[in-house]
């Protein structure tokens, strides 16, 4: 556009009446800032035509928030600028707050790094529109004695908490802080520590009961001597957190059993996956699981992706404890082998294992070959074993061979 286009324009600016501003076609508005942003005295008038546009981007690039210690005194500051506060605080829906990657470290957050937390935390409060608050990598520690807790708390609108890699010197603590939010749909814990020693909440478990509209999906994945464990809960009533804590205590605790959470969770896990890697010193406590109270489980994955399918030696033992009557997807993931033939044995007393009333609903058996960069014939090879050693799963239709 030439200079006496750029006047031109500038001209139609001036004389657009304010109520169709909101009309001007968007490929319009973005040659207009192309064009009027190069001189500074246009820019009233080209934040003015262009307040559509502006505003759906500001609604999209404002709506998650990252507050970290390297950057929470800069978004404190927008606080006292009219024009940066209406703009970025109120579209604000998901608030993260993340310390440092060694999460230990107390000292990642500062004074005047946590009273600029403590700013922004009130300005997005009086506003009132967050619903997701996420703390990740954070030792409470270095909240602690600050406003922030309670200010975390007084976010009336959150309905969805996420915790991961957070370390909490006492149980307590985490009690009091998801005890606080009241109306809960969605939570997610995830490799969350405790400094004092578990309480014993074994007496809560036989009579206390989630509720039917809750349902919950569990993660366990090997880590040397224990499992990490990550926790998804959703909701359709909005919950309190207390009653969330009262039925898991403290076993989202990496270093609890992991048979106490299945137990607490009962009826509402619908999904469940279990994950052993390269580190062999967590099998031990894979087998012993107790899948017994987890009667509507519809979705179970096993994984071991560094062994063959037939050296998975927990394997068995979980299919074993398997009490759901409904489930509907299992998924197996196991190592590539050129050598496959020498698992048919495991794979007709899988065949058996499966014949069980518990499996009677199964619609997909996933078989998923890990690292499976195989020759297209080892790969027809593997698929037609597999068939012919579960024949009644191939010809009902629901037997799958992957390969990733």
């Amino acid at each position: 556009m030439t200079s006496n286009g750029i006047q031109a324009v500038s001209s139609i600016v001036d004389a657009y009446p304010k109520r169709h501003a909101a009309v001007l076609p968007l490929e319009l508005q973005e040659e207009i800032i192309d064009e009027l942003s190069t001189d500074i005295k246009n820019l009233k008038k080209c934040s003015f035509v262009c307040k559509r546009w502006r505003s759906r981007t500001h609604f999209h690039a404002f709506s998650s928030i990252r507050l970290q210690h390297t950057s929470v005194e800069t978004f404190s500051s927008f606080r006292d600028i009219p024009f940066s506060f209406f703009t970025i605080y109120p579209r604000a829906r998901r608030i993260c707050i993340v310390g440092s990657h060694q999460h230990h470290d107390v000292m990642s957050w500062n004074s005047s790094q946590v009273e600029a937390l403590a700013r922004a935390l009130q300005g997005l409060r009086d506003v009132g529109n967050a619903s997701v608050l996420v703390l990740e990598n954070l030792n409470w520690d270095a909240l602690a004695g600050s406003p922030i807790p309670s200010l975390m708390l007084s976010l009336d609108s959150v309905s969805s908490l996420e915790l991961s890699c957070v370390t909490f010197p006492r149980h307590s603590q985490f009690a009091e802080l998801v005890a606080g939010f009241t109306a809960l749909r969605h939570v997610v814990f995830q490799d969350i520590e405790f400094g004092d020693p578990q309480p014993v909440l074994e007496r809560l478990l036989a009579d206390k009961i989630m509720m039917d509209d809750e349902k919950s999906a569990l993660s366990l994945r090997g880590a040397g001597s224990f499992l990490r464990k990550s926790l998804h809960w959703a909701c359709h009533s909005p919950k309190s957190g207390d009653a969330l804590t009262a039925t898991i205590g403290a076993h989202v605790s990496r270093y609890t059993d992991p048979s106490a959470i299945l137990r607490s969770l009962g009826s509402s896990l619908n999904y469940l996956e279990i994950v052993s890697l390269a580190d062999i010193s967590s099998d031990t406590i894979i087998s012993t699981v107790d899948l017994s109270s987890n009667t509507s489980l519809r979705r179970l994955s096993l994984s071991s992706p560094f062994r063959v399918l037939s050296l998975i030696p927990w394997l068995n033992h979980v299919l074993l404890r398997i009490s759901s009557p409904c489930l509907r997807v299992l998924d197996i993931a196991f190592a590539a082998s050129r050598q496959f033939h020498l698992d048919e044995p495991f794979l007709k007393y899988l065949d058996k294992v499966l014949s069980s009333p518990q499996f009677a609903e199964l619609q997909l058996i996933q078989l998923i070959v890990v690292n499976g960069r195989l020759y297209p014939e080892l790969r027809l090879g593997m698929d037609s074993c597999v068939r012919s050693a579960m024949p009644s799963w191939d010809r009902k239709g629901v037997l799958r061979v992957s390969f990733v």
